[in-house]
């Protein structure tokens, strides 16, 4: 819609086309662009081009779309055609994640360590993110992202002292095989194992985000969660059922994922 009015501005004879299945101006002002972009004569058919060909002596651009509003095969002849991409993530991403320790989402850009409460920082602590690295944004969010990304980051420079999440994974030495599945899963890399030495696996703290990935993923049962281990967990299951148990329902989520999703529903 941008584009098109600015086309229109330099341009006020062209003839534009927009081809959309569907078209959500969720932003502020979005709505005005569409409007506007309207006004000023650009074109909005509902229908994806099916064929796209060249003719041979001109060389402009022939182009076959369904129309699904008229219920009609409609054919354009254009001098460009320009096909609008969605936004990926650079392929460099995933080596700078694998560098950092930090986790991407099912599409390659970077996930935060809470969608609500911490938009802008890493699981990883003392990274935070800015811009399209994190999801496609346009220019005013990535600068009000920048702001407090700018804010997280200055807490830890005026600091003296640091503070850590008390949650982190202890190993039992005795049950542990020294396998290296738990630094394997590791999102963080926060697990070290010398496989061949057999000296069981060491958790560096100071990088543990108490994700809890490698206590799961410990078939030999030696890793356990500080204050969440068996014990405890069993022990607040019968406090919380210890009144009217029939009209109580107890949920297990995961804190970055199925925690932040049932929050928002």
């Amino acid at each position: 819609m941008k584009d098109s009015l600015l086309i229109k501005e330099h341009h006020p004879d062209a003839e534009i086309y927009v081809f959309y299945i569907d078209i959500r101006a969720f932003g502020k002002g979005f709505e005005d662009l569409f409007r506007r972009s309207k006004e000023e004569g650009v074109n909005y058919i509902r229908g994806l081009p099916g064929e796209i060909t060249e003719d041979p002596t001109i060389k402009n651009l022939r182009i076959r779309v369904e129309n699904t509003t008229a219920a009609r095969v409609e054919e354009y002849e254009l001098d460009m055609v320009i096909l609008a991409l969605g936004l990926e993530p650079t392929d460099d991403l995933k080596q700078l994640a694998n560098m950092l320790n930090i986790s991407q989402t099912s599409d390659g850009f970077v996930m935060e360590a809470h969608p609500k409460l911490r938009p802008v920082d890493a699981p990883t602590p003392g990274i935070f993110f800015a811009g399209s690295v994190e999801a496609p944004k346009d220019i005013k969010d990535s600068v009000t992202q920048a702001g407090a990304a700018v804010a997280r980051s200055s807490i830890i420079l005026n600091s003296q002292t640091l503070k850590m999440e008390a949650l982190k994974a202890v190993v039992d030495f005795d049950k542990c095989t020294s396998c290296g599945v738990c630094a394997k899963v590791c999102p963080y890399g926060a697990i070290k194992v010398d496989i061949k030495a057999k000296t069981g696996a060491h958790v560096v703290a100071a990088a543990c985000a108490g994700c809890g990935t490698c206590a799961a993923e410990c078939r030999f049962d030696a890793i356990t969660m500080q204050h969440f281990s068996d014990a405890q967990l069993l022990a607040q299951i019968d406090a919380a059922l210890e009144k009217e148990p029939e009209k109580k329902i107890i949920s297990f989520l995961c804190n970055w994922c199925s925690y932040a999703r049932g929050d928002l529903a």
